[in-house]
């Protein structure tokens, strides 16, 4: 009753990113496969082969896009419940136990937030729930194998998780004293070299270019922000790995390397700012599962020690509750009511900006743009919804998860710019973003909402060659609690255009 109550409230929740996607599947249609826009060579700027894989085949075969990759999402999230509570029946032999974990997961506001996304993150927490359950179980069987060459092309950070896994699964076969499938480690092997030399091939990079734009900054920084960003989970973490020790069980051990695996990448590469920790989603069912695990393993020895250690077990568990939905939106989505707007992930800029489309389209066309000088080029900060509904023009995706010379540029992560390769580009139009009123104070554009941005509006150059124009839309965000209380709320924001003077009638 949880999951269709609340799926059905965060179903239409969509964020900008998820129509990066969709601009890469629809310019596939269109026979530029694995190119987000024509003016350049093709970049790697989606984070999940795999998923675009899925959503090049919804395309395909006719099916509505969005609504089906929503549909889509859905269903991982539904087999990633049913596998957790197969996961802890296997373990623990415990019906209760195995009811708590299904609760404690249907629980969880991003696992709905991030389900019908459009993302990547409902199928990549399958992907690591369905390999815990074949580590634990069938460590040497074919399959096991499989989902490691599936995780490597399901996220970035696949390509160094994988030989970890590899490592991990030979360590546990030995442990076992089950034979060592070789042949399936051949196979992956070469799963992963033909898979680099077609990337290589294709891109001219081993690596997507989302892992350039996001983490190739300074490491040091970006570890910080990312322990920030585990802050919620340390102290499980540290009660999971006493219990380890204590109690020298082998199963809570492969677990616990589970988690280290994927936790170590998401603390390295910075951590996220996206609501409802996207990045913690898929270690959450094999959180769930360590937890009752190891409630298992105190209850076998009922000892003082052991229920002291329940007891930390439990006070550990109190920062899941910064993951929790809440009780108002478990009781709106009883009276079957959506999630509002302004929640959205980018609140309602992601609707906007659609409208801001329709109306460039229209300006292009009233002013013969088009016709006379071809597709233009548009320069953007949010590289989604925008680009996604103005397929037929070219863009910069000024962030650079879509451009391979802004990703390459120094800067941490969401902080790469660069303001030359831009300007000298000679976009028709440059779309920016402000936190105050166009006009106010006799300012059209107000500094302040991102620093590339700043960084362009500053140059000589941009104020000399671009003027603004009346295409304009203004969105409102409503950023939920814990995240508000380390982003500050902005209520309403604006999305302004200029346009290059040179293609001005």
């Amino acid at each position: 009753m949880l999951f269709l109550a609340l799926s059905h409230y965060f179903f239409f929740q969509i964020g900008d990113d998820s129509y990066i996607y969709f601009r890469y599947v629809e310019q596939g249609m269109r026979g530029a496969w694995g190119q987000w826009t024509n003016q350049l060579s093709p970049v790697e700027g989606f984070s999940s082969p795999l998923w675009l894989a899925l959503l090049y085949l919804i395309a395909a075969s006719g099916l509505p896009l969005i609504v089906s990759v929503k549909l889509l999402g859905l269903g991982c999230a539904a087999l990633t419940l049913l596998i957790l509570w197969l996961t802890v029946m296997r373990l623990c032999r415990s019906v209760r136990l195995a009811d708590l974990a299904l609760l404690g997961m249907s629980l969880s506001a991003g696992f709905y937030f991030w389900a019908s996304s459009g993302l990547e993150t409902p199928l990549y927490g399958l992907l690591w729930i369905s390999l815990c359950f074949l580590v634990l179980t069938r460590p040497q069987h074919y399959l096991t194998f499989a989902l490691l060459a599936l995780l490597m092309l399901a996220r970035p950070e696949g390509v160094f998780l994988m030989p970890l896994l590899l490592v991990l699964l030979i360590v546990v076969a030995r442990y076992r004293h089950i034979p060592i499938n070789r042949l399936a480690i051949f196979l992956l092997l070469g799963f992963a070299i033909v898979g680099l030399s077609l990337r290589w091939h294709y891109y001219g990079l081993l690596l997507p270019n989302t892992y350039y734009a996001k983490a190739s900054g300074a490491l040091l920084p970006q570890i910080m922000m990312g322990l920030f960003y585990a802050i919620p989970l340390i102290c499980i973490a540290a009660v999971l790995l006493l219990l380890a020790w204590r109690l020298r069980e082998p199963t809570l051990s492969i677990l616990l390397a589970l988690l280290a695996s994927l936790a170590a990448f998401v603390v390295g590469g910075g951590g996220d700012w996206m609501f409802h920790y996207r990045l913690w989603q898929p270690l959450l069912p094999m959180l769930i599962v360590s937890i009752c695990y190891g409630w298992y393993c105190l209850g076998r020895q009922e000892t003082s020690a052991n229920k002291g250690l329940k007891l930390c077990l439990l006070l550990s568990l109190l920062p899941l509750l910064l993951f929790s939905v809440r009780p108002a939106d478990i009781l709106a989505a009883s009276q079957a009511q959506r999630l509002p707007l302004e929640q959205y992930q980018e609140g309602t800029m992601t609707q906007q900006s659609l409208v801001l489309a329709e109306q460039m389209r229209d300006y292009i066309g009233q002013h013969g743009l088009l016709s006379q000088h071809g597709p233009q080029l548009i320069a953007v900060n949010h590289a989604g919804a925008l680009p996604a509904a103005l397929i037929e023009h070219n863009f910069i995706d000024m962030v650079g998860l879509n451009d391979a010379t802004i990703a390459a540029s120094p800067g941490q992560l969401h902080a790469k710019y660069n303001i030359d390769y831009v300007l000298s580009s000679q976009p028709d139009f440059v779309v920016l973003n402000t936190r105050v009123a166009p006009g106010t104070d006799g300012i059209f554009y107000h500094k302040g909402y991102w620093q590339g941005e700043d960084a362009l509006v500053d140059d000589p150059r941009f104020l000399a060659n671009y003027q603004p124009t009346e295409l304009q839309v203004s969105w409102q965000w409503q950023i939920p609690w814990p995240m508000s209380m380390v982003y500050d709320g902005h209520p309403q924001s604006w999305i302004v255009v200029y346009q290059r003077r040179a293609t001005v009638n």
